[in-house]
């Protein structure tokens, strides 16, 4: 959302996430009050490269924005580097998940 139009006391932004590949999965929210904050850090008990339902609304003390949120489809991010590719003239690491 363009800086003009975060306004209101208590600007800020509501994400909501939950598990894709859990039926009955929990969803949980997380209020980001500045607007710079471009990323959100999904904790890490969650397995590496999961899918997520995602929402993003603005909200500030009146209430919602009027726009409806969309869901859009996140994941987990990248697990760490296990194992390297060697002798092709460059390191290459593999990236495993599980």
């Amino acid at each position: 959302m363009p800086e003009i139009e975060q306004n209101g006391p208590n600007f800020k932004y509501i994400v909501t996430y939950k598990r894709r590949d859990i039926d009955d999965a929990e969803e949980e929210s997380y209020a980001v009050e500045r607007s710079a904050q471009f990323h959100y850090v999904v904790p890490e008990r969650f397995p590496t490269y999961v899918p997520f339902d995602i929402t993003v609304k603005a909200k500030n003390s009146v209430g919602d924005a009027r726009q409806a949120p969309k869901t859009v489809i996140g994941w987990s991010g990248e697990d760490g580097k296990l194992m390297y590719c060697f002798g092709l003239g460059r390191i290459y690491p593999v990236i495993q998940t599980h």
